[in-house]
């Protein structure tokens, strides 16, 4: 299934770079690239545990794991139990070329979420994704579980 420039398999979600972080301008002519992200989900233990963690990446994040920080801010504002689950990444996008790679990796925690949790309206994912890539526009708790199409 191909949904909002994104792809989302069984147990993975694959997410494009993108050209909107290269500098003025291309925050309004963004477009996709062909370099993504893959994020496999290896296991899912109904535990309550409510993380995510990458067990193996390529290449290794510089400091705090994105995919892991979307997957725990989605997971504060749930409403019902959230699994622990183990991810590997894989990475075709540079990390800090203005290709996107922490916003890849924030909309794949994200997905994650949504896959092994509840189901997120759009205007939640993005208000989250916007809060973790941009610290603004926090999420209301009852935004999680509901889809606005």
């Amino acid at each position: 299934m191909v949904s909002a420039g994104f792809l989302l398999l069984d147990n993975e979600v694959t997410v494009p770079g993108s050209t909107a972080n290269l500098g003025g301008g291309f925050d309004t002519l963004g477009v996709a690239v062909q370099l993504y992200l893959r994020a496999r989900i290896v296991d899912v233990r109904h535990d309550g545990g409510a993380r995510l963690e990458v067990v193996s990446s390529r290449p290794a994040p510089r400091g705090i794991n994105a995919v892991e920080r979307a997957f725990a801010a989605m997971a504060k504002r749930a409403n019902a139990s959230v699994p622990t689950v183990f991810a590997e990444v894989d990475s075709d996008i540079p990390l800090a070329a203005g290709l996107g790679s922490s916003a890849a990796a924030t909309v794949a925690g994200l997905r994650i979420f949504e896959r092994v949790a509840a189901p997120v309206s759009e205007t939640a994912l993005l208000a989250v994704a916007t809060s973790l890539e941009c610290g603004t526009s926090p999420l209301r708790r009852h935004d999680v579980g509901h889809r606005d199409r």
